[in-house]
């Protein structure tokens, strides 16, 4: 569970990196040998605007998850522990965010998010995976079986 999969940023190359044999080294693109920049894992759900968003989930060299709620959606109230819960599983391989529509709507828009809560996971900017409503812990991580590897 320590790989996490990370895009170089010159090349685009996405390379397998085990966390626990990194250990202080430094971790190289396979195909051009640049200096990888490998992120730590994350204590808390990042919560992304519209301001940052660019600069903290498109230009993310791991994958990220991110879910779209409101303050006033009780689904969306009931979904937040499950993403809280799972952030040890997740933490390690890929960003975890999250998106108020309340203060950003303009994102769910880009998104065509219609209903919340709805989860996202973009890889290099990219939408790989869609999870309409309110999932438990077993079915988000069987969704995210892929990356939970």
């Amino acid at each position: 569970m320590a790989n996490v999969i990370v895009h170089c940023k010159e090349c685009g190359t996405a390379n397998r990196v085990d966390r626990a044999k990194l250990q202080g080294a430094v971790a190289h693109c396979s195909t051009c040998r640049r200096t990888l920049q490998v992120p730590g894992p994350q204590s808390s759900v990042l919560l992304v605007r519209d301001r940052t968003f660019n600069e903290r989930v498109l230009a993310s060299t791991v994958p990220v998850f991110i879910y779209f709620c409101r303050a006033t959606c009780g689904y969306c109230r009931r979904f937040e522990p499950v993403v809280a819960g799972m952030l040890p599983e997740l933490a390690p391989v890929m960003l975890v965010a999250r998106v108020d529509l309340d203060a950003d709507p303009g994102l769910g828009a880009r998104y065509h998010i219609s209903g919340t809560p709805t989860s996202l996971v973009l890889e290099a900017g990219a939408v790989k995976d869609r999870i309409e409503g309110a999932v438990s812990a077993d079915q988000l991580r069987y969704r995210l079986a892929r990356y939970l590897r």
